[in-house]
């Protein structure tokens, strides 16, 4: 999800699945797990819809139903030390959680995204005029540029995600197995963030 949309780990570390949205493809993170304080909408692509539906497949495979896309053990959203443990783990020292940030605004700029739109998906603090002069359907610009963001990824093996099976429980904290060749009901699109 961070390098997907150049998210910082708060947004995501607290991100619910009443705040995902499948049918209208859309991930609304609230004001006050923003570091500036202003909700964010972020446009979900099909690469990271399917994701989701895959994940949350996993999650209820393994017995997970509760609200957080990303628990702690103990079912709450993961807490700060431990999502940036995840990190430390993962970037084995190399790298970090902003990295990830990074990578995307960067890339965004590299593939040629317009600049302002990559700083309404990174949701850099904007001044009250620029938000006063936007006019056009900022949405469907930031879901273009994330539809060509994704599509480069791929390029780069992100859809090879797709392709694995289970996943390591000790990367998310929250000791969920997958259970082999055993799956839940799929998601109905209308089950997440109607509720």
């Amino acid at each position: 999800m961070m390098l997907c949309h150049g998210t910082r780990i708060g947004e995501t570390r607290q991100a619910r699945w009443s705040h995902i949205s499948l049918a209208e493809r859309e991930w609304f993170i609230p004001a006050e797990n923003t570091k500036t304080g202003v909700e964010h909408h972020l446009p979900l692509t099909d690469q990271v819809r399917s994701l989701l539906i895959s994940y949350r497949d996993i999650q209820w495979a393994t017995g997970y139903s509760g609200q957080f896309l990303f628990p702690s053990r103990s079912g709450k959203a993961l807490s700060e030390g431990q999502a940036s443990a995840v990190f430390t783990r993962l970037g084995q020292g190399e790298w970090t959680s902003h990295d990830l940030r990074k990578v995307a605004r960067t890339g965004w700029a590299d593939i040629g995204i317009d600049h302002l739109i990559g700083e309404l998906l990174i949701n850099h603090a904007m001044g009250h005029n620029v938000k006063v002069y936007i006019q056009s359907d900022v949405m469907s610009r930031k879901r273009d540029a994330l539809e060509k963001w994704h599509a480069h990824l791929d390029s780069k093996g992100l859809n090879l995600i797709q392709t694995l099976t289970g996943f390591r429980s000790g990367d998310f904290g929250n000791g969920l197995q997958a259970t082999e060749h055993k799956s839940c009901d799929p998601i109905q699109e209308s089950t997440i963030g109607e509720v």
